[in-house]
């Protein structure tokens, strides 16, 4: 079973947020994602994760509680789309069906 330590989701955000990495987050995201016990105990992270880098798909993954959750702690999110119908679009997706 592999475990993830929190720094590397950290340094992975970092790398997102000055080079636009998603690779990194993407890899994270699947390992915490992949195991129902390790997505469990790090729900915190993975809510980071996707609302850091805006993949809500991943959000797909989670149960309907485990989203409710995330929306519930993710302001960026809620106070961005709140009220769109389209509840997975990042902001560049978004750009393009609002041009």
């Amino acid at each position: 079973m592999s475990t993830i330590k929190r720094i590397e989701l950290i340094n992975a955000i970092n790398e997102y947020v000055l080079d636009n990495k998603t690779e990194p987050v993407v890899d994270i995201l699947n390992r915490l994602l992949d195991n129902e016990v390790i997505k469990k105990d790090n729900l915190d992270l993975i809510f980071m994760g996707i609302a850091t880098t805006q993949m809500y798909g991943f959000l797909s993954y989670l149960s309907k509680e485990e989203q409710l959750m995330f929306f519930s702690c993710d302001y960026f999110r809620s106070n961005s789309y709140r009220g769109v119908a389209i509840p997975f679009y990042n902001s560049g997706q978004l750009s393009f069906l609002y041009e």
